[in-house]
């Protein structure tokens, strides 16, 4: 099995100080995101395993956050604007929303063969912006059976039921996961993975890279299948 980590030991010790830090301060700790992806052959082998932090949240996730924590309506001037100084999110059709409202209809749920929400995959290995301005993968990998395409099963949601949503203690932790099936006859390069996120605007749906995250190639043979997994963990600053 060929393992790649992505945890990074200082990394690992700030983190933990600023979790004590919160506690101390009775502040929120950042929301923590956490990634794997498993790679298993048709006996159920597992042939690569690599494991970390998401380190990927992009500007469509930070200016959704205030608007909906503040009230806010996203709203930009000049017009059509994405970036540094304004409140608007930019869909994955590249169409910039700014128009005074609150979004609704929000939606991390997708179907088989649904490769417009949820977990998605790519094959584009370019770094994450450093600003966030990320908004669509660099190049997706389409679900289907052709050569260069995965089957995408149904993202499998956390609920209290199923386990992969958790308390313990003071935190709560969701994990989102979706299957991905290699029937193209060759070997799929997964580069970097997303989390789409299906928004409305004045009765428009359209759709929003809330994280993405590249890495070092993972290889999956045909026949063979990826798991992705999203965990995202937030320790309350209250017992």
């Amino acid at each position: 099995m060929k393992y790649i980590s992505r945890w990074d030991k200082k990394e690992e010790e700030l983190y933990r100080e600023l979790s004590n830090l919160s506690r101390k301060l009775r502040v929120p700790r950042i929301p923590e995101v956490f990634l794997i992806l498993e790679v298993k052959d048709a006996r159920g082998e597992v042939l690569a395993l690599s494991e970390g932090r998401a380190h990927s949240f992009t500007r469509n996730y930070y200016n959704l956050m205030l608007a909906m924590a503040t009230t806010c309506a996203l709203n930009s001037l000049p017009a059509n604007s994405f970036g540094i100084g304004f409140l608007s999110m930019k869909a994955t059709s590249g169409t910039v929303y700014e128009n005074d409202t609150i979004p609704t209809n929000a939606s991390w749920e997708a179907g088989a063969n649904d490769d417009t929400r949820s977990i998605v995959v790519g094959s584009d290995g370019t770094p994450e912006d450093p600003n966030g301005n990320d908004y669509v993968l660099g190049s997706q990998i389409a679900s289907g059976n052709g050569v260069g395409e995965l089957l995408y099963s149904a993202c499998e949601q956390p609920t209290e039921t199923n386990g992969y949503l958790t308390y313990v203690g003071t935190t709560w932790t969701a994990e989102w996961r979706r299957y991905f099936n290699n029937n193209s006859g060759g070997n799929v390069i997964v580069r970097e993975t997303g989390l789409y996120l299906r928004l409305n605007f004045d009765g428009v749906n359209d759709y929003y890279l809330l994280i993405r995250d590249a890495f070092a190639a993972i290889t999956v043979p045909d026949t063979a299948q990826l798991r992705v997994s999203y965990t995202l963990s937030y320790d309350m600053p209250i017992d």
